[in-house]
């Protein structure tokens, strides 16, 4: 197979499995991970000159970039949605397990008389 093949099929893969909702998303991005890496590492195979078919599926591949790269988005903004969610989480359940430890939000009166 060639390099444009093989960059094709690993492309395409890549994009089905952003495509596709699972539920344990640590193994999600490991298997994201190693696609990119295997990916790249074609991509630096990738010399001209090149026939007909070889130009098509590079056309291809550059169209599943743009919707690869919208998916990765998304998922980053699913994390971060995540992780901001989960501190909320830790300090509303800090605050009510010791609501009285926190320092308070709106400073303080100090009446000094002599």
């Amino acid at each position: 197979m060639g390099i444009v093949q093989n960059l094709h099929q690993q492309t395409s893969e890549l994009y089905s499995l952003l495509k596709s909702k699972q539920e344990n998303r640590d193994d999600l991005i490991k298997r994201i991970n190693a696609l990119l890496e295997e990916r790249q590492q074609t991509i630096r195979l990738f010399q001209p000159p090149f026939t007909k078919e070889e130009k098509r599926l590079a056309e291809e591949i550059l169209i599943y970039d743009k919707k690869i790269n919208a998916r990765l988005s998304d998922v980053m903004g699913e994390i971060k949605r995540d992780i901001v969610a989960l501190k909320v989480k830790k300090q509303k359940h800090l605050k009510y397990e010791k609501p009285y430890n926190l320092s308070p939000q709106d400073g303080m009166f100090l009446d000094k008389k002599n």
